[in-house]
């Protein structure tokens, strides 16, 4: 006989299986009808079977547009181009700094619990 805790995990696990399950299915029937109707990009190609006529479709609104760039000049200027590109190494830089930071920690951690294994174990 299996103990308690195992067969509550067992239903739960069936129970989230169960659920996922339903989410899919009605995604896969009525997920593309409900996007489309908020993501533009999303709309069902004209193949695509007709949405349930149910709630109408909210309206659509677009952004303002911006101030229209300088005649002869284009919108991304070079020194935009360069402040993005420094930024984005200094973002980069920063990353890889907080893996290598990570890393150590990780490996001294696995260290740890090979040494306390090994103490357990021999």
């Amino acid at each position: 006989m299996l103990p308690r805790w195992f067969r509550i995990l067992l239903v739960v696990d069936l129970a989230l299986l169960a659920a996922v399950g339903a989410l899919g299915a009605r995604l896969a029937l009525d997920g593309s009808h409900a996007a489309g109707r908020v993501i533009t990009w999303a709309r069902p190609g004209p193949a695509a079977p007709p949405r349930p006529q149910g709630e109408p479709a909210p309206p659509l609104t677009a952004a303002p547009p911006g101030p229209p760039a300088a005649p002869g000049r284009p919108p991304l200027g070079p020194a935009l181009l360069h402040r993005l590109d420094s930024d984005t190494a200094r973002s980069a830089n920063a990353q890889r700094g907080l893996l290598g930071l990570l890393e150590e920690a990780i490996r001294v951690r696995v260290v740890d619990i090979l040494e306390h294994a090994g103490r357990r174990g021999g």
